[in-house]
This record gives C-alpha cells, structure tokens and sequence, in this order.
C-alpha cells in the first residue's frame, strides 16, 4: 500500500512543470535626468545573488536605451556589465556571489527611464 502512495505522488509531480521548483523574483531600476535646479536620480532595488547564481528571464524598459549592471564590493561599486542592446539581457547570468544594482540610460528627448527584471535563482 506504501509503494502505491508513493508511486501516486511520484507519478504527480512529474508532471509540475520545472518552472514551478524555480523562484522568480523582480528587480527594478530608474534614472531621472535633472538640471542644474533640480537634481539627477538614480534608483535600484538590490539583486542578492547567492550561490548558483541568478538568471534573467524577462525585462519591461520604459525609455530606456540601454541599461548597466552594477556590482557592490566591500562599499564601493563598480559597473559589472553594460547592455547597449537591451535584448541581451534576457537569459544573462551573474554567477558570482554578491549585491547587484541595474540602472537604465534614458533615450534621447527622454528625462525618465526605468527598467524591471524578472530573474530566477
């Protein structure tokens, strides 16, 4: 009887698709252009990337032409990878451990800009 419990809940989850084991999270990004009255800003919710690593599935731009990736080190931050063709982000991995910043660069005759990322860890 336990074997028949067992082969039942095996034979169900087979058919889970693997997309429901994955964890999809959100990270968004924005830059604001000032002038010399008002001024410039820039605004990222932190990426945590662990162990394995984390995947770019899927990006939403607002007037942005390209996006940069920041990475945090010991205080400091330093561009990790520019995207001149946002289309290049999608299916992107950071593999390495640590605290990343996504940024867009806004398009021309644009004073806004922002960008949201769904990746998977």
């Amino acid at each position: 009887m336990k074997r028949i419990i067992f082969f039942v809940i095996l034979v169900c989850f087979a058919f889970v698709p693997i997309d429901a084991y994955t964890k999809v999270q959100e990270a968004s990004g924005s830059q604001i252009l000032g002038s010399a009255a008002k001024g410039s800003s820039l605004k990222s919710d932190p990426i945590k990337v662990r162990d394995g690593g984390v995947t770019i599935r899927d990006y939403q731009a607002n007037c942005a032409k390209s996006v940069w990736i920041e990475r945090q080190n010991k205080g400091y931050r330093s561009i990790f990878k520019k995207f001149f063709d946002l289309s290049g982000l999608k299916n992107f991995s950071i593999q390495e451990p640590g605290t990343y910043y996504i940024y867009p660069v806004p398009s021309s005759g644009c004073q806004r800009a922002s960008i949201t990322i769904k990746y998977e860890d």
